[in-house]
């Protein structure tokens, strides 16, 4: 697998592979990374390039605090939030899903493991699934011992999402669930 870091200053190349499955209303996507020798990865995840039909983000997450001013739109389940407010307050952690909503379709993402994060991309309309595993900064330091964890030669750190296309009629089924 190859990347570049985020200031695009440089480039890697680091074994792994990627696997992309589909079905008539779902897309998983995983990654594999596979270190030949030691490394220190701030964030690993896919981008996403939204279409512009997406206006809307729902999430639930993991709590960061018990109670946080209605304002801040930062309750562990949010729905139906402007995608502004992202891109305003730029990224979301310990997300167990997610929902990009439109007037006509909805794409619920949900991450292979317990939680994932969510984070603006480089334009307005890319967002950014990830895992952080070395950025110890990041939203600050709750989960330090996760957050600074490095890569051995010949371990391997595995991640991913499964993206469902919802119709009008699973959404309404979802919503009888509080989701």
């Amino acid at each position: 697998l190859s990347g570049g870091t985020k200031d695009k200053k440089r480039s890697w190349l680091m074994p792994g592979t990627m696997l992309i499955e589909s079905g008539e209303l779902w897309v998983r996507v995983s990654y594999t990374l596979s270190p030949d020798r030691e490394v220190s990865i701030p964030e690993a995840g896919l981008r996403l390039l939204l279409s512009p039909q997406f206006t809307h983000l729902s999430w639930n997450r993991q709590a960061l605090w018990s109670t946080s001013p209605q304002a801040w739109r930062d309750r562990s389940l949010e729905e139906r939030v402007p995608l502004s407010v992202l891109r305003d307050v730029v990224s979301k952690r310990n997300v167990m899903w997610t929902s990009l909503e439109g007037d006509v379709a909805t794409i619920m993402i949900v991450p292979f493991g317990s939680t994932t994060n969510l984070r603006t991309g480089s334009s307005a309309e890319e967002i950014v699934l990830s895992d952080f595993l070395a950025s110890g900064n990041f939203l600050g330091k709750f989960d330090k011992g996760t957050a600074e964890r490095k890569l051995a030669a010949g371990e391997t750190f595995t991640g991913g999402f499964t993206l469902y296309f919802l119709g009008a009629e699973q959404k309404a089924k979802l919503a009888k669930f509080g989701v």
